[in-house]
């Protein structure tokens, strides 16, 4: 009776070892996942969008004055400067494309 009790406290022991390392396991993939997501978010604002200029948003009479700031880049990919919006950049015959935001 008493090898029974040894042999049952033995496997609960094991039992609660392999849940701890599993839980252990766990903590450290989710603290890891969390420390890797803003890098990723960030390589992707080192690397803008490129949006090119259409021949009707160039050929636009009027701009409307609504804030969502761009920069504008040049033929040879040098930022000009941020614009009140991409109408403004692309009525600029200087800027080939735009990325959003402003310019860093």
């Amino acid at each position: 009776m008493e090898m029974a009790v040894r042999r049952q406290i033995k496997q609960n022991y094991k039992a609660q070892i392999t849940i701890f390392i599993i839980i252990a396991i766990l903590v450290i993939s989710i603290i890891a996942i969390i420390f890797t997501i803003p890098q990723k978010f960030k390589k992707a604002e080192e690397s803008p969008k490129k949006i090119y200029c259409s021949q009707e948003q160039r050929n636009a009479d009027v701009c409307i004055a609504l804030y969502e700031p761009v920069c504008g880049f040049s033929k040879d990919n040098l930022q000009i400067k941020t614009y009140s919006n991409s109408c403004f950049a692309c009525i600029d015959k200087n800027v080939k494309y735009y990325a959003g935001g402003e310019c860093k």
